[in-house]
């Protein structure tokens, strides 16, 4: 190989720092997105936004929440819209009637605000679009009063007044909000206000959610978007962390954010690179398995395994080394020189391999890259029979909760004592998805067995499971792994495991159930028929007694998925929601 440089296949959307948006969209749904995204900065004069999309239903809310509230403070946005010939004449009219209004409404106010304990939530909130449309400095007391209320729209309130007079003394109260999903994208947005500024507070955050992912991956996209030098280290030492997901964000923060390794952390981060080729070889000898015993479906599973983990390396790589690799020493030999080792292994993983798009039932490459991987970690391939077993209980950061429940999909019965037990205690699993099939596998293998261990769960368990394993044909609809695995249909490019976010909101409705779709929110409606034939819909809150009947038809059943929850894994995962947002707006055309 010599000295020849080896050129990493990364990302140019990393390289160019670009981030997905709903900007592009027309949609009724993105729409609403964008404006819940943009709140804080309308509320707060910056109108640049107006200028970057074209999304009609996005200037309708602007309206509707200033003829709603008569907001003082949407008069830049409401004046943008008056005066830019790119908008129709309706919408431009509309804007200016209301901005009369607004300014005639202001003008009639003789008297100062009230102050915020007033009862009427109507009033306190008027009061407090007043305190931000001013510039007197408001009282911490005045804004904890608002952000303690019980209303999202006071809070929001709060949080915009924190955002605009940069009240630095209550950062640690915004980012508490991060974890509320009614007021999560307002405090994202505020905290991305203050910049480099909330540095110190993010980390005191993260620290004392460390068990909240969701917390998690926002402070580190706050820290992505604005790069303080002081917490660069902290993101570093993340990549330490236990979470998979964690530590898969860290990486991207540090990218996106032109981290340069000091000698010291290179090497360390050197050494995590090492072992991570180690933990490929082993998801490659898995998948090389697979494929010699014919088990595709597993095998694609794994193959995703090993394109992330393989994703996660080259990002590790990345940070280490730049674009290429060059063997920075070709002479000494000793297990841990890692400058003479990683170039090696690089040159196997992303020269001599696949590049990602090869086909996976071409087995024989796999082999090649394993049997010269295996020179530098020696592990024998799996036996088929410990297979299941071996995933089952791997470690959760390794390998992913859906991986595990396809595991035990693609079993019809145990016959490994060993296994039994692997399998029984995942009835006691958080994971519900594995509380499913485990029990399905169990009461399949050995009912009465099965009976005696489900008696050591909670009531509550055990009424949820009981009706999974009765008829396993008829309450397959309701199982999170169907439920995943429809959604995947949908949301090809989205991987399961994120997907599981959606399933466990999802729900699933048979044609007996008129009564619960009209209790139902704003949602996607998928009817399927027994020759399962699929039908897309997307319903508003109004719905007529001919809608519902027409979703139900004759031995038909739905999946219904609520836009609140498409909303809370858009604050979760904001590039893969775009592919949601994009599949929503085909729908309403």
């Amino acid at each position: 190989m010599g000295n020849k440089p080896i050129l990493l296949p990364i990302e140019t959307s990393y390289l160019n720092n670009e981030s997905k948006d709903c900007l592009n969209l027309s949609g009724k749904y993105p729409g609403k997105l964008l404006f819940r995204s943009h709140f804080f900065g309308l509320i707060s004069g910056k109108v640049a936004v107006l200028d970057k999309t074209g999304n009609k239903y996005f200037y309708g809310h602007i309206l509707d929440y200033a003829r709603d509230t008569h907001d003082i403070n949407l008069l830049p946005a409401l004046r943008k819209i008056t005066t830019d010939i790119r908008f129709s004449e309706s919408l431009r009219q509309q804007a200016s009637e209301l901005m009369e209004i607004i300014e005639e409404k202001s003008a009639r106010e003789k008297h100062g605000r009230m102050t915020t304990a007033i009862i009427d939530d109507s009033s306190r909130a008027e009061n407090a679009r007043g305190i931000l449309a001013g510039v007197r400095y408001p009282q911490t007391t005045e804004i904890l009063r608002l952000l303690r209320d019980k209303s999202p729209e006071l809070r929001r309130l709060a949080l915009c007044l924190i955002g605009k007079f940069r009240v630095k003394d209550m950062i640690q109260e915004v980012c508490e909000c991060l974890t509320l999903p009614e007021l999560s994208e307002e405090a994202f947005s505020v905290l991305s206000e203050f910049g480099g500024q909330a540095g110190k507070e993010l980390t005191r955050f993260y620290l004392k959610y460390s068990g909240n992912l969701v917390a998690g991956r926002a402070i580190l996209r706050l820290i992505s978007c604005s790069c303080p030098e002081e917490n660069m280290s902290f993101v570093f030492e993340r990549l330490w962390t236990n979470s998979r997901i964690i530590r898969e964000s860290a990486a991207k923060a540090l990218i996106k954010c032109g981290f340069k390794p000091a000698e010291e952390e290179r090497k360390q981060l050197k050494k995590l690179i090492y072992n991570i080729f180690g933990q490929i070889t082993w998801i490659l000898s898995l998948k090389v398995s697979l494929d010699s015993n014919n088990e595709a479906f597993l095998a694609e599973q794994i193959e995703k395994e090993f394109m992330r983990w393989k994703k996660f390396l080259l990002d590790l790589l990345f940070i280490a080394y730049g674009k290429s690799i060059t063997s920075e020493s070709s002479k000494r030999s000793s297990p841990d020189n890692y400058d003479k080792l990683i170039p090696e292994l690089a040159g196997i993983l992303f020269t001599d391999s696949r590049t990602g798009k090869k086909n996976i039932s071409d087995t024989e490459t796999d082999r090649k890259i394993l049997k010269k991987l295996q020179q530098y970690y020696p592990c024998d391939l799996p036996r088929h029979e410990a297979l299941p077993e071996e995933i089952i209980n791997c470690d959760y950061n390794v390998l992913s909760v859906w991986t595990k429940a396809c595991a035990i999909r693609t079993k019809k019965a145990i016959a490994d004592e060993h296994l039994l037990e692997s399998v029984a205690a995942l009835l006691f699993s958080p994971e519900w998805i594995l509380k499913e099939e485990a029990a399905r596998l169990l009461n399949r293998t050995d009912s009465k067995k099965f009976a005696d261990i489900i008696e050591r769960l909670s009531e509550n368990d055990r009424l949820r499971i009981a009706p999974l394993v009765k008829e396993e044909q008829e309450s397959s609809g309701e199982l999170l792994f169907e439920k995943t695995r429809f959604l995947s249909s949908v949301f090809s490019p989205i991987n399961e495991e994120k997907l599981l976010f959606l399933a466990e909101r999802m729900k699933f409705i048979t044609c007996d159930s008129q009564e619960e779709i009209k209790l139902l929110p704003e949602s996607i409606i998928w009817t399927i028929t027994k020759e399962n034939q699929i039908t897309l819909r997307y319903i508003s809150d109004k719905r007529t007694e001919d809608v519902i009947a027409d979703f139900m038809q004759a031995e038909s059943v739905c999946y219904v998925l609520p836009l609140t929850a498409i909303e809370l894994f858009r604050f979760y995962d904001p590039d893969d929601s775009l592919v949601i947002c994009e599949y929503l707006e085909r729908l309403e055309e």
